[in-house]
């Protein structure tokens, strides 16, 4: 819940403070997608983790702050979904943005 209440925010703050281009669009669309890209990023590195103990796979982790997937308490895995989450919004929003909006973002 936290984390839907920032990325809410984000949004509100992008549509207030960015100029105002056709190609921006910071509405459900653009949640739907980040959400999409989030839950594959989310499968791919849970995948890794399971398929070859690979706790290295999990950005923002590290080595030793993970041991087996059963390991892994309530706050690992809210910090692995909340990075997950950022490098979503982040590959899904900059690539639109004008380099004068990128500075803002960024």
């Amino acid at each position: 819940q936290s984390l839907a209440l920032r990325m809410c925010k984000l949004y509100e703050l992008c549509a207030s403070q960015l100029n105002h281009y056709k190609h921006y669009d910071f509405g459900l669309r653009s949640v739907k997608s980040v959400l999409t890209v989030s839950g594959r990023l989310y499968e791919t590195t849970l995948g890794a983790i399971l398929d070859n103990g690979d706790e290295g796979a999990v950005p923002g982790l590290a080595d030793d702050d993970t041991g087996d997937l059963q390991d892994l308490d309530k706050e690992e895995i809210a910090h692995l979904e909340e990075t997950l989450a950022v490098q979503a919004i982040f590959n899904e929003i900059s690539p639109r943005l004008v380099e004068t909006d990128l500075n803002l973002y960024t």
